[in-house]
């Protein structure tokens, strides 16, 4: 089995994993700017299931998890056969859209097939629509309950919280307005100016007390106001492209099998 590395984390990935996936990459905390020495380290992987598990309306996809030897650390990859991938992708899941644009990144891909990933975000990039906009806006508005809930924000703090706000706006103004995929917190900084957002994530990073909660939620309100102004096209082929593309890639791999087959 092959050992993957990253960061302190080292754990074994079997090959055939590494062989039918699309992409392995970083996500969470570590793709976004916040990462801490706890934060865990959470992969996200895109695989094209055999044909016997793409027609079988029995298949259901479990998460992996994998474990550091050397620390007892465990590394959970959440899996998404293809198919389920391009449905999300279609309907503008911005989780699966910074997922897509993680695997450009270096630093944070394990493995990707180089040319598929490039083809999906450029047919993504050319029809893009407001769906993923309304994705955004509607995780804000969930967040924003659980700034309210007592019990999530025992689990993950009024920061964190407050990042992710942050994050998900800026991350829609920005692919309103520069038609670009920008995931990272300290990389949309640059494209928008924020006057109290550094200070909350150098505070996080910091571990110190951050007094101007309310500050942030002022301006988290008037970048929301903003996303809200902005529109993406509201008619996309993106659904009709991605499906094509997928039936193409399997139809092709049944031309390899069949050529491999006859002159064997």
């Amino acid at each position: 089995m092959p050992r993957i590395k990253y960061l302190d984390y080292e754990f074994l990935m079997d090959k055939a994993v590494l062989q039918d996936s699309l992409y392995i990459v970083v996500s969470g905390s570590h793709a976004y700017g916040w990462s801490t020495l706890n934060s865990d380290l959470d992969l996200r992987r895109v695989f094209y299931p055999t044909v016997r598990q793409a027609l079988s309306v029995l298949f259901r996809c479990k998460n992996n998890f994998y474990k550091d030897e050397s620390n007892g650390k465990i590394v959970e990859c959440t899996e998404y056969p293809i198919q389920n991938f391009i449905l999300l992708l279609s309907k503008g899941n911005g989780n699966v859209l910074d997922n897509l644009f993680q695997a450009s990144n270096d630093d944070l891909c394990i493995v990707r097939k180089d040319e598929e990933v490039k083809e999906l975000q450029q047919i993504v990039l050319d029809e893009i629509h407001d769906g993923f906009r309304k994705h955004f806006l509607g995780y804000d508005v969930s967040l924003q309950k659980d700034l309210s809930n007592e019990s999530r924000l025992t689990k993950y703090g009024k920061e964190k919280l407050l990042l992710n706000r942050y994050r998900l706006l800026l991350e829609g103004i920005i692919l309103c307005e520069h038609r670009e995929v920008v995931y990272n917190l300290p990389r949309q900084m640059k494209y928008i100016d924020t006057k109290y957002c550094e200070d909350l994530l150098n505070s996080y990073l910091e571990g110190k007390k951050f007094h101007r909660h309310n500050d942030c939620i002022s301006e988290i309100e008037e970048l929301r106001k903003r996303l809200e102004s902005l529109q993406l096209p509201s008619y996309s082929a993106l659904p009709h492209c991605l499906d094509t593309w997928l039936i193409d890639k399997y139809s092709n791999n049944f031309k390899k099998r069949k050529s491999y087959s006859t002159l064997t």
